[in-house]
């Protein structure tokens, strides 16, 4: 029996599902998509150890990757995500590793650089913010949207290049943070009014399609975040910046070394080279949050307000764009 398929638009894909996506905006059917999302039994998986919780393995072009409490999913060759959801997932936890890990893997794929980290659309380019988990990630995406800056990506961020000639953006994802209640309080939102991520998970999904992104957005600075005693924002060497980034590129560490080839390497190391890294750290008091902003959209040495004649990052061919 046939269903009816969504539509969807995300990092610049068309995407066609058999199962909706309450997360992604909506799109006009199209006649030829570029990601397909199916439920499938999964015959065709490897078995998986079930006394280990989260496992990877890679079949060809097809990346397999299991949870034991959600489910078997699998990305193939950057056009299809196939999923075998576990009997206990709900449809909420059944979409996590969709909108995540499996996203990063199809983008990778696809040869799209990818970051883990959060982003916002700023008057004159993207801030992008990187860091170790629990850094504030989406915390400073979260302060940054409250302030009226349009959302552009939160955990996933897919570096492209929408011609030859343009500088590196970053594609817009979908309207959703996901923040911990005390956070979310913090910029404004009453968490108990948020749907939750999953049961017995306290992070709630913020969604607001009236502050999201509508296009790319150049890339100007990418900030990797840490706390300290005080606000203070420092701009990295050229080495220090390559280790910090290489840290937070999202697909490799799912897929080991079939992650990290010669290309993967020269995007980082391209990337790094024409857009500017910080080191910027901050209290973990949150009601500094408004200082935070501050600094990002004031300040001269961190603001994104540049002139229109800064010079703009500008990638080689081959290193960004994704595959036709």
């Amino acid at each position: 029996m046939l269903h009816a398929m969504h539509h969807y638009r995300a990092y610049g894909l068309r995407i066609r599902s058999s199962i909706p996506f309450p997360e992604l905006m909506v799109a006009p059917a199209a006649q030829a998509a570029d990601l397909t999302i199916l439920r499938d039994a999964l015959t065709d998986a490897p078995a998986f150890a079930p006394e280990r919780s989260v496992q990877v393995r890679t079949t060809g072009s097809t990346v397999y990757a299991h949870w034991t409490n959600l489910g078997t999913y699998a990305a193939d060759s950057g056009t299809c995500i196939r999923f075998c959801p576990a009997p206990t997932a709900t449809p909420a936890m059944q979409r996590l590793p969709l909108l995540g890990v499996m996203m990063g893997l199809i983008l990778h794929q696809r040869g799209t650089c990818t970051l883990h980290g959060s982003a916002i659309a700023l008057p004159h380019g993207a801030a992008a913010f990187i860091g170790p988990k629990g850094a504030g990630k989406s915390t400073t995406a979260a302060a940054l949207q409250e302030a009226g800056y349009p959302l552009l990506s939160d955990d996933v961020l897919a570096l492209v290049r929408p011609a030859p000639d343009t500088p590196v953006a970053i594609e817009p994802a979908f309207p959703q943070i996901k923040l911990w209640p005390d956070a979310a309080q913090a910029v404004g939102q009453t968490p108990d009014r948020l749907d939750t991520i999953a049961p017995r998970l306290p992070k709630r999904a913020w969604r607001a399609p009236d502050r999201f992104a509508s296009h790319a957005h150049p890339l100007r600075a990418i900030y990797v975040l840490g706390f300290g005693d005080a606000l203070a924002c420092t701009q990295l060497d050229a080495r220090e910046a390559f280790v910090s980034v290489l840290s937070e590129t999202y697909a490799p560490r799912f897929v080991g070394r079939h992650g990290t080839g010669a290309n993967h390497f020269h995007q980082l190391a391209e990337l790094v080279r024409h857009v500017p890294v910080y080191q910027l750290e901050r209290p973990r008091d949150l009601t500094q949050l408004p200082d935070l902003v501050a600094l990002l959209t004031d300040s001269p040495k961190t603001s994104l307000d540049t002139s229109p004649d800064a010079p703009v990052a500008h990638m080689p061919t081959h290193t960004m764009a994704p595959l036709p």
